[in-house]
Formats: C-alpha cells, sequence, structure tokens
C-alpha cells in the first residue's frame, strides 16, 4: 500500500510540475485520473487540485476540476471546513468511461490541458437547435407582451427577409 500511495504522490507532483507543459500535465493527469479510480481515492485529485489553486493557476484548476468532475460526474469539489484545500466527495459513485474514453483520446492527439480538452472531455458539443423550444419562448414573451399573432408573423417575417438579404450580400 505504501508504494501505492508514494507513486500517487510522486504522479501527483509530476502532473503539478508538468502544468508549464500542458502536453505532459494531461499525460500525467490521465495517470493520476486513472490510479485515483483504481484505488476508489480522491485525496490527490483534491490535492492536486488544491495546489493549483494556492498557485493561482486559476486555467489549469478550473481545466483540471472540468475534467474531474466529467469523468466523475456525481462527485462535488468544494472548500474543505476550514477552507484551506478542496475536497472531493462522491467521486466513486458514478464513473463516466465515455468521458475516459475522451480524455484518452485527446492525449493521444497531443492536446494540451489548457486548449480544448477539458471541453472534449466534458463534451461540450453544443447542443442542436431546437426550434419549438425557441418559439415557444418567444410566443410566451410576446403574448406576454401583448403582440397579437400577426404582428408575431409580420415581424418574424420582416427578420427572416433582413437576414436572407445580409446572408445573400456575403
Amino acid at each position: 500500500m505504501t508504494t501505492q500511495t508514494n507513486d500517487i504522490k510522486t504522479l501527483e507532483n509530476a502532473f503539478i510540475s508538468n502544468m508549464g507543459s500542458g502536453k505532459q500535465a494531461a499525460i500525467k493527469l490521465a495517470m493520476l485520473i486513472d490510479m485515483s479510480k483504481t484505488s476508489g481515492d480522491s485525496r490527490s485529485l483534491a490535492n492536486a487540485l488544491t495546489r493549483l489553486k494556492k498557485a493561482d493557476d486559476a486555467q489549469g484548476y478550473s481545466a483540471t476540476k472540468k475534467i474531474v468532475l466529467s469523468i466523475f460526474p456525481k462527485a462535488k469539489a468544494q472548500a474543505s471546513k476550514d477552507k484551506k484545500t478542496i475536497v472531493i466527495k462522491d467521486m466513486m459513485v458514478q464513473v463516466d468511461n465515455d468521458a475516459i474514453d475522451r480524455l484518452i483520446d485527446g492525449v493521444k492527439q497531443g492536446l494540451s490541458i489548457r486548449s480544448t480538452l477539458a471541453g472534449i472531455v466534458a463534451n461540450d458539443d453544443k447542443p442542436d437547435y431546437d426550434l419549438i423550444k425557441s418559439s415557444d419562448k418567444a410566443v410566451a414573451l410576446a403574448m406576454k407582451n401583448g403582440v397579437t399573432e400577426a404582428a408575431m408573423l409580420a415581424a418574424i417575417k420582416a427578420s427572416y427577409e433582413k437576414a436572407r438579404k445580409a446572408e445573400a450580400s456575403k
């Protein structure tokens, strides 16, 4: 057990010291997440987040936290009672294996932890545009403000024509 603890601490140190090289940091973070998942122990990930926050590495902290919470979606990373450290609770309640696969793919592609890696792991794709949902909101707002159906249709037609002309002039 001591060997594994030492290995995790060594890996945590390597992750923090490699934050200057985002690609190496991404590799070390993937390894750290794997070891934490295997052991079920969130302390090394929490320590890494604490160290990034104390070092005022807001971008590194934010990206790392986003990746960790994407892989462990039910987990909560929050300040401890004494406000000096970060604690990760409920880490092993759920593990998103698809997020782990996205992390591994991103590392294989050589992505930096400071690039789009966090967004890829979190699967931050824009959702498809929902015309019905959008129109429901517009109609509700129009009705609330006393706009008639005829006025709303006229406004939509005018907006559509304006957008079509703008597209054609490009």
